[in-house]
């Protein structure tokens, strides 16, 4: 019987058919193969009662040699993607390489690696293995923002930092459209996202607050990221959003209610340890302000 288009058309899906459920098997068997390498590694750590240092370098990617981990990470696991982009980041086994490092992070960031996401912003924001690109950074952070299913102790506290204040800046750059064009709804998921730990970014959404810009004008609101932005940063900071705060609280009919206890030798008041607390009714909670930023 002779055989139509149609016919040759099915025989060729077929084939791609079988050759996708091979390569999805291949990487099956290549991921229980890894995994019972490194349970093996792990239970010969036990065995030995290693210090706890040795037995944390017990993860996949540190026992695979450069090529395994590139055949690996070549098949497509993100995670060890991303190991395989920081041996070249630091030249752990290989050469140092910015560009590699860049192009592995991509990989992992574009199968939606939270990690990755967030590395890949760091890298345009500083210009590491590729052209610095403001906007790209704003949108590999946001990425990242959006889609945070990992843990995040994937970074060390100062990378979380840094990348909180890179986030802050970016966000500035929003408001004001400094090196980049004016967008408002950036700029507040930006610094909301620093808001967690960097304080010019909460006085930042003060100021959105204040302005109204691509919010509804809110002073209550704007009091609430003043009062928290106040908390920390250098003297000259604290003052100076102490008096934006103060002045939204007048603007707002915001009554500032101060419980203080005096210290027996000081001229300092302070409720406890030596720190001076303002109530705020507002917050129903007390303030920790500094008598030397005073």
């Amino acid at each position: 019987m002779q055989k139509t288009p149609n016919d040759f058309e099915q025989q060729r899906r077929n084939v791609d058919w079988k050759d996708a459920q091979y390569d999805e098997t291949m990487k099956l068997l290549n991921l229980i193969f890894l995994l019972s390498v490194a349970a093996a590694h792990l239970a010969a750590a036990e065995e030995s009662k290693q210090s706890d240092s040795d037995a944390n370098s017990g993860s996949i990617d540190s026992i695979l040699s450069v090529p395994d981990l590139i055949f690996l990470a070549e098949a497509g696991y993100p995670g060890l993607e991303v190991s395989l982009a920081k041996r070249y980041l630091g030249g752990n086994g290989v050469d140092q390489n910015d560009e590699l490092a860049f192009s592995w992070f991509l990989k992992a960031a574009n199968q939606g690696m939270w990690a990755a996401q967030q590395t890949m912003g760091t890298h345009y924001f500083g210009g590491f293995g590729v052209t610095q690109n403001f906007e790209e950074a704003a949108n590999w952070y946001l990425e990242a923002i959006r889609n945070k299913d990992v843990d995040p102790d994937f970074f060390q506290p100062a990378s979380m930092q840094s990348i909180a204040d890179n986030q802050a800046q970016l966000g500035s750059m929003y408001l004001t459209g400094s090196n980049v064009s004016m967008d408002y709804a950036k700029a507040l998921e930006l610094l909301t996202a620093a808001s967690q730990s960097n304080h010019e970014a909460m006085a930042l959404i003060g100021d959105i607050y204040v302005k109204g810009l691509g919010v509804e004008k809110d002073l209550h609101e704007a009091f609430k990221w003043y009062h928290q932005a106040a908390q920390g940063g250098t003297r000259e900071f604290i003052a100076e959003v102490k008096r934006s705060r103060d002045e939204v609280a007048v603007a707002a009919g915001i009554k500032i209610e101060t419980k203080i206890v005096p210290m027996e030798g000081s001229g300092f008041y302070v409720v406890s340890k030596g720190r001076l607390f303002e109530y705020d009714p507002v917050l129903s909670d007390f303030a920790i302000y500094d008598p030397v930023a005073e």
